[in-house]
């Protein structure tokens, strides 16, 4: 053991000794053993330095932690202590052990410096405030740190190099096992197969992931999950599929064939190290072909392709080119349409009319990015539109294009036996436990009256298990049959034979809406919907698979008051009358000289006020407006008082200038000039008309 003696003082020695002890992993703990008890037996170099043992503090709380960061609780009282002045001396087994950052290590030493503590290891006492001893300590603490680099450049290099080859063991994706041979198989367990399997071929035909889940849970599939224990490291549950497990198995490039590793990798993100997923060009290894696949190379891609048009229909990147996966809504282009307007993916809304009680689906550009002030707003009736794209589709649709239609309705068989290959597999598995509990009964002794009740107990869960599956298992037989594949031969040859009539194939219940959605894919690439400012109309710009593009025009439903027409007589009295009275006293002013509106019902105030903004009438408003008045607030601005205050001196009458209420809300206008005796007032053909009895009141 090191000396070092004389550098300890009573004033060292009438403060505390700390033994700070540290292993950086709980395996290391729990196995490196020596080495822990060799770190607490530096209290006996503390005994031998002086300290008496009810003196010396042993701090054990980064047991497990790496020295790597100063986000140790028992660093950090070290740390806090040394600062305060009570510690005397610090003993570690080496340097290594108190910090393996450099800047720890120089606060360490710096609050040592000024606190005149010294650090003691298994080679010597070192006092910061010397000079041979700090450069020592810098020493030390450098190759402390270059020491913890090099062991991971090391060990990652040798990670890399080992999966760059295609050797590095890992935890497998569910589905895989090793082989005697090390090798990567598929599992043996045909029922793990099947239903990874079952899963991509579900995610082919709906081309969502969540459709894929929702398909699971309607017909109770449930899927294998591997424990991650270490105990039971490749015992596998079932449980039923979710949404981040689906996606997971989607993405993984492992079920195409590839040994991928660094796929996620630790980067510096806003000053700490956070895992990124890096892109497949960064990747340290990417094996093609290195074992048995469930899905191709071109499906894989196709996956992530499909994916990525999933994963919002609005970004906030602009990426406009994502189509949403085909969905059951009645709107045909769902995911497919953009505004003419701004060029932002549109999205489907379903208002609902009360008068006829039905569900009125619209397309609109809710964008709040583009197209001025306030953003887009373009909303669009869908049933003219879809109608316009069923005309299209039915006019260019060949029998290549129609027995599209006719596989995607013969995969609904197809579907029907996928499920049926399930449960069966599940009803070979229970009756293969049963088995196995009615045999471990029968051998057992029936002497022993403590294992033949357990035995038997499992024997009756397991036969209640396999009739379970039993039962189930007959009603998907009879779901298969009550389909029968005759039905799906039929309308193969029935929309096979329809050649250009698409209508009736269109209006065949066994053609969901996703899959009509699927039948345009593969003939429109997207449309942009362009609503005209004026009239009740669309273009309908239609970029077809091919790269061809045709313009159309569709005339849109307008709403249901402007399809009755207004009166002619009606129009030109609001013309003329709007000048002088607000929307209230016309409407009053109509129903005395006896017009009503086309259901029969007398003028309100917001009928008026519609049918003048759907013909472009001002109010009386903004006639005053366009003459220069002025509202409250730019004429408090303008008199360099606020408008509660200008407001209050009208009411109290105290404001001498010209004003005019012009709105049935009370809405007060101001005449630019407050001096000013001779107010013109606004009127067809005159600046200055005279006042009419009936008019609105008077400047004041």
């Amino acid at each position: 053991m090191a000396g070092g003696r004389e550098k300890v003082t009573d004033a060292h020695l009438g403060r505390l000794g700390y033994v700070y002890i540290r292993q950086s992993t709980q395996y290391q703990v729990d196995n490196n053993r020596e080495s822990t008890l060799r770190q607490y037996d530096m209290a006996a170099r503390l005994r031998g330095l002086g300290w008496p043992p009810d003196r010396i503090v042993t701090i054990d709380e980064d047991l497990g932690v790496s020295g790597r960061t100063g986000e140790r609780s028992g660093f950090q009282r070290v740390m806090a202590d040394v600062a305060s002045g009570k510690v005397g001396a610090i003993a570690s087994l080496e340097a290594s052990r108190l910090s393996r950052s450099s800047s720890d290590w120089a606060r360490l030493t710096d609050v040592c410096l000024m606190s005149g503590t010294l650090i003691v290891d298994a080679e010597g006492v070192y006092d910061p405030g010397d000079f041979n001893d700090s450069l020592v300590l810098g020493l030390k603490g450098t190759i402390s740190a270059a020491e913890l680099h090099f062991l991971q450049e090391r060990m990652y290099g040798g990670l890399i190099s080992k999966a760059q080859r295609g050797e590095l063991r890992r935890y497998l994706p569910i589905g895989y096992e090793y082989d005697a041979d090390g090798g990567v198989a598929k599992s043996p367990d045909e029922r793990v197969r099947d239903a990874v399997d079952l899963l991509f071929s579900t995610f082919r035909r709906l081309g969502a992931a969540h459709q894929v889940v929702r398909y699971f849970d309607e017909h109770d599939i449930l899927f294998p999950c591997r424990l991650r224990r270490r105990s039971r490291p490749d015992e596998v549950i079932w449980e039923p599929l979710d949404q981040e497990k689906a996606v997971s198995i989607l993405h993984n490039p492992f079920y195409a064939g590839r040994y991928v590793f660094g796929r996620t990798q630790m980067q510096w993100v806003n000053g700490a190290r956070r895992p990124v997923v890096m892109p497949e060009e960064k990747w340290h290894a990417n094996i093609r072909d290195h074992h048995e696949a469930y899905v191709s190379e071109e499906e894989y891609a196709t996956n992530q392709e499909i994916l990525a048009q999933n994963t919002q229909q609005f970004r906030s990147d602009g990426d406009n080119e994502r189509k949403s996966a085909p969905r059951e809504g009645e709107c045909l282009l769902q995911g497919i349409a953009h505004c003419g307007r701004c060029g932002c993916k549109m999205g489907v809304k379903y208002g609902y009319n009360a008068r006829t009680k039905t569900h009125v689906p619209r397309y609109y550009c809710g964008d709040r990015r583009h197209a001025g002030p306030g953003g887009c707003r373009i909303i669009v009736a869908a049933g003219p539109i879809d109608e316009r794209i069923s005309e299209i589709v039915a006019s260019r649709l060949t029998p290549e294009a129609l027995s599209l239609t006719a596989e995607v309705h013969a995969e609904v068989m197809e579907r029907k036996r996928e499920v049926l290959r399930y449960w069966e597999s599940r009803l070979e598995t229970a009756r293969a436990e049963e088995e196995t509990a009615r045999y471990r009964y029968l051998k057992a002794d029936p002497a022993n009256r403590f294992v033949v009740p357990a035995l038997e107990a499992d024997w009756n869960d397991r036969m209640r298990a396999l009739a379970e599956a039993q039962e189930r298992y007959d009603e998907e037989v009879a779901k298969a049959e009550a389909a029968g594949a005759d039905e799906v031969a039929e309308f193969v040859r029935g929309i096979t034979s329809l050649g250009d009539d698409l209508a009736e194939a269109w209006g065949d219940p066994a053609l969901s809406n996703a899959d009509k959605k699927r039948l345009v894919r593969c003939i429109i690439e997207d449309v942009t919907i362009l609503r005209s400012e004026t009239e009740y109309s669309a273009r309908l710009q239609i970029r077809y698979t091919g790269g061809a593009t045709e313009e159309v025009d569709v005339n849109l439903i307008a709403p249901r008051y402007v399809r009755i027409a207004t009166p002619r007589p009606v129009i030109e009295f609001l013309e003329r009358e709007s000048w002088h009275h607000p929307y209230t006293t016309l409407a009053d002013m109509l129903n005395e000289q006896g017009y009503t509106r086309a259901c029969g019902s007398p003028f309100r105030p917001k009928n008026v006020h519609r049918i003048m903004r759907d013909y472009g009438i001002p109010s009386m408003k903004q006639h005053y407006l366009d003459a220069g008045w002025l509202t409250a607030y730019d004429m408090a601005e303008r008199l360099g008082i606020g408008a509660a205050g200008l407001m209050h001196r009208v009411r109290r009458g105290t404001y001498r200038g010209a004003t005019a209420v012009v709105e049935d809300r009370g809405t007060t206008l101001f005449y630019p000039d407050p001096e000013a005796t001779d107010v013109p007032l606004p009127g067809p053909g005159d600046d200055a008309p005279g006042r009419r009895e009936g008019d609105a009141p008077a400047p004041a």
